[in-house]
């Protein structure tokens, strides 16, 4: 009687570990896009908390170039990350923040202009607001009919305000990230990268046919010996791009040592690294997904089959034990 019940708890103990088993290698961590914009002298929203692994993207619609910089203004070293490359009007820069803590920062043009980010450890609650950019007061919607074509405006030239009689006019929104694994910092570098409005959608820099300048590398993504296109290749320095159609992502690199790059296919999450060396320019580095799945599977499966064997040689001692235990009493 005592070897059954023992035996129906196991089972139940077994079919837990499995379950989590099951779905450990799919858990991946969570995170947010927060935007601040730079807009007439200061950010929008100026404050604002969001959760470790989280993203910050600072866009400048501003007049002029923005440079943020980490406080205090003389030594820029509270946290170095925040140290972002230049802005331009009309490009953005984002930065993931990793760990907890308060972390302020200044216009360098402008050292009034400040703003303060503070990091709250693990993740987000369901149903916590992440903070927005407080809307621009616009006009209410009137019967007026909205323009039947609007000239996109050319690259370098100013562009074009939204109509008033717009009723999407002045609304924020963040973009939900599905899921960002955390890649550790190469040594050296600035943790940003620009980017204009057009570089997920036109890719022009990605879709180059070439290698144009002496610091430029290739990553080329493949499955199955395929080339993926439309794959958003991300490294640990900031600069995200998506493949063109030949599989191919083009960067300009200028640190050297071990960068690691998170590649998102449809929502499959891949880490690598490759190591940049001096006198490693224009060079092509070659990731193929089904490798990594392949392994990824393998080490599910010894695994699994590790604990397997665990679980059997402890239902076998203990079955074994009170075997014994029996024979001695008759």
């Amino acid at each position: 009687m005592i070897n059954k019940i023992f035996i129906s708890r196991l089972i139940g103990i077994l079919f837990l570990l499995f379950s989590l088993l099951l779905l450990s290698p799919f858990h991946v961590v969570m995170a947010n896009v927060v935007m601040v914009d730079y807009q007439d002298e200061q950010f929008s929203p100026s404050k604002i908390t969001i959760y470790e692994n989280d993203i910050v993207e600072w866009r400048n619609q501003g007049s002029s170039f923005l440079q943020i910089r980490s406080d205090p203004h003389s030594g820029h070293s509270d946290y170095s990350s925040l140290n972002l490359s230049d802005i331009n009007v009309g490009e953005s820069v984002n930065l993931q923040f990793a760990t907890a803590g308060t972390y302020g920062y200044h216009n360098e043009n402008d050292t009034s202009v400040t703003g303060t980010i503070t990091v709250n450890a693990g993740t987000a609650p369901t149903g916590v607001p992440y903070p927005t950019r407080t809307p621009t007061p616009t006009q209410a919607p009137t019967a007026a009919p909205r323009p039947t074509a609007t000239p996109f405006p050319l690259e370098g030239s100013s562009s074009v305000p939204a109509s008033s009689s717009d009723p999407l006019a002045g609304q924020e929104t963040f973009t939900p990230v599905s899921s960002i694994l955390q890649a550790q910092l190469g040594s050296g570098g600035i943790g940003g990268f620009k980017s204009t409005n057009q570089q997920e959608t036109d890719n022009s820099k990605s879709s180059k046919d070439s290698l144009k300048n002496p610091t430029d590398i290739v990553l080329k993504i493949t499955k199955g010996d395929k080339p993926l296109a439309g794959v958003k290749v991300a490294l640990d320095n900031g600069q995200s791009i998506v493949t063109n159609e030949k599989g191919e992502a083009i960067f300009e690199l200028f640190d050297l040592g071990v960068h690691a790059v998170s590649i998102d296919d449809n929502g499959k999450k891949y880490m690598k690294s490759f190591t940049l060396k001096l006198g490693d320019n224009n060079l092509q580095w070659t990731i193929d997904l089904t490798r990594e799945t392949k392994r990824n599977m393998l080490l599910w499966i010894a695994s699994s089959l590790a604990l397997s064997g665990m679980i059997f040689m402890m239902i076998k001692h203990k079955i074994g034990k009170s075997s014994f235990k029996k024979t001695s009493l008759s």
